[in-house]
């Protein structure tokens, strides 16, 4: 099969060491006036530093622990509210299930610093946390996480032992109910790689072929055996209000 192809990065271990170099070259900037800097990334410690500081020193916040990982580190929730015994609608978020998606911890991280700095002065964001409360997990995935910032800056799943493997971690998303043991998941707890599905899109008449990326990867012996999927469950339960 003739596949056309375009090189968009040709050297990762260098994007990633070039990405080191830019996280210290803004902490080395970083002028000190928030209690984190939303122009970076942190690690899982100083998240959690973030967040039960403004637990402590903002009315609107405050945490919630969902469960523990396999590793011991807290699935930590902040809730954002006005008045929680409002019983007000519920936008929830959940990030970083996937270890090495940075960008989605420093998502919900950059958009829990919008809400608190603003609420009081910016309309718009005040009108919103009066209408709902607002409840982040910021790292859903505190073990995988951790180890992207220690050893494999790549790596996706958490940081399970499997039984009767020598291969480690599950992933977390492949771990829900819905959907549970179907495509882009595996029952090898070795899995973890790409795939390419071929998909056909039409647009008036003109019909177009294109590969969509899947990752096919371990999804657990059953569904909500993972500590961060249950711990999610429990906060979702708790925002649905079923039992």
């Amino acid at each position: 099969m003739k596949m056309s192809h375009t090189v968009h990065i040709a050297d990762v271990g260098e994007l990633e060491r070039q990405e080191q170099h830019n996280m210290a070259q803004r902490i080395a900037i970083f002028n000190g006036e928030k209690a984190i800097d939303v122009e970076n990334y942190h690690t899982y410690e100083e998240v959690m530093a973030y967040l039960a500081e403004l637990a402590n020193t903002n009315p609107l916040v405050s945490t919630k622990v969902g469960g523990t990982s396999e590793e011991g580190r807290d699935i930590v929730q902040a809730i954002i509210s006005s008045d929680l015994s409002a019983n007000k609608p519920v936008h929830f978020f959940d990030c970083n299930i996937h270890a090495r998606e940075w960008i989605t911890a420093a998502t919900c991280v950059w958009i829990i610093d919008q809400i608190t700095t603003g609420y009081g002065s910016d309309p718009e964001i005040t009108s919103l946390v009066d209408q709902y409360d607002w409840k982040f997990v910021p790292i859903a995935n505190p073990d995988g996480y951790a180890y992207t910032w220690n050893t494999d800056r790549n790596w996706r799943k958490n940081r399970l032992v499997n039984n009767g493997s020598t291969c480690v971690g599950v992933d977390a998303n492949r771990n829900f109910p819905i959907g549970f043991a179907g495509s882009g998941s595996s029952s090898d707890p070795c899995s973890g790689s790409i795939i390419f599905t071929e998909s056909i899109i039409s647009i008036d008449t003109n019909i177009k072929f294109f590969y969509m990326p899947l990752c096919i990867a371990y999804h657990g012996i059953a569904a909500f055996s993972e500590r961060e999927a249950s711990a999610l469950r429990v906060k979702l339960v708790l925002v649905l209000k079923i039992n």
